[in-house]
């Protein structure tokens, strides 16, 4: 018997542990970020490091996972980690990590956070199947984390971000992220009625409208959102017009539109427009314009000061 399949053997006998026992006991998680000196060994998944090539992404906001159920590997970083149940990653902004699972992951549940603002962080418990992650989330509702548990963790994030990764300031920020992610388990409800589910996928659908708006320059593809509001892409795309009578790419390119319109009127050049609202190239960002227009910016700029 390999290595890999005598792990894969281990992880299944631990798949049937069960989320209530794990987040009962706090003094037995496994924390895995790269603020600590002497992180958990990486484990051997070759299959996965070939897999995690095509399946990373990195984001401008911040998000703990804790394993409920199952095991697998998960790569952070461009190191591969066993995530067995009561593992805890924090992933800080920009850091690399898998999007998806790999066909290596048992059946698992997942509990997320998702730092949506300083004072914000929405939740969600994601459950796979073979690897594949399932589109229904409404047996279980976690409604929108704020107050002073939120707003502790992530000033104590800053600050170990910032090179404070003192013993002491570690175990602060583990201390209220452990509160935090008690909080959002034992807030949890199940969303049995129809009434219920409707109530959350809307609040979702709000939370992701407001960071969408203050997050024009960043990467607001479909998987990253869906990822955040812990729902299926496709799925989601659907909740998302549900609630908004328009598509989320609709959405992104309208709001860009206006703010790009307002940064003209300012007299930014087209060049500082495309860079502020996230654009890949200035080329990119004319031809946008123009399409949605039928202006390129300069033209644009020029009307408008005409008429004013």
């Amino acid at each position: 018997m390999t290595k890999n399949k005598a792990l894969s053997g281990a992880c299944r006998g631990n798949s049937n542990a069960i989320g209530t026992s794990i987040m009962e006991s706090p003094e037995r998680w496994t924390w895995i970020s790269r603020l600590e000196r002497q992180r958990q060994a990486a484990a051997k998944y070759p299959r996965h490091q070939h897999w995690m090539r095509a399946h990373s992404h990195q984001h401008a906001y911040r998000e703990i996972m804790i394993v409920l159920k199952g095991c697998g590997p998960l790569g952070v970083g461009g190191c591969v980690y066993r995530a067995a149940p009561g593992t805890v990653f924090l992933f800080d902004k920009g850091e690399e990590h898998d999007f998806g699972y790999s066909s290596e992951h048992t059946d698992s549940r997942h509990l997320w956070l998702h730092f949506i603002s300083p004072h914000r962080i929405t939740a969600n418990e994601a459950a796979t199947r073979n690897g594949r992650l399932l589109a229904d989330k409404s047996a279980t509702r976690f409604m929108p984390l704020q107050g002073p548990f939120v707003e502790c963790l992530t000033e104590y994030w800053n600050a170990c971000a910032d090179g404070d990764c003192s013993p002491l300031a570690l175990a602060r920020l583990k201390a209220v992220a452990t509160l935090v992610l008690l909080q959002a388990w034992l807030g949890r409800t199940n969303a049995i009625d129809n009434g219920s589910v409707s109530e959350h996928g809307k609040s979702v659908v709000a939370q992701i409208r407001d960071y969408i708006a203050g997050h024009l320059n960043e990467d607001l593809s479909l998987r990253n959102l869906a990822h955040m509001a812990g729902y299926e892409a496709v799925y989601f795309d659907r909740l998302f017009h549900k609630y908004t009578s328009e598509s989320l790419r609709r959405h992104i390119n309208r709001l860009r539109l206006e703010r790009a319109g307002k940064l003209l009127d300012q007299g930014r050049t087209a060049k500082a427009t495309a860079e502020q609202l996230g654009f890949g190239s200035s080329a990119y960002f004319c031809r946008f314009f123009k399409t949605a227009t039928g202006l390129t910016p300069s033209a644009w700029a020029n009307t408008r000061r005409h008429r004013a």
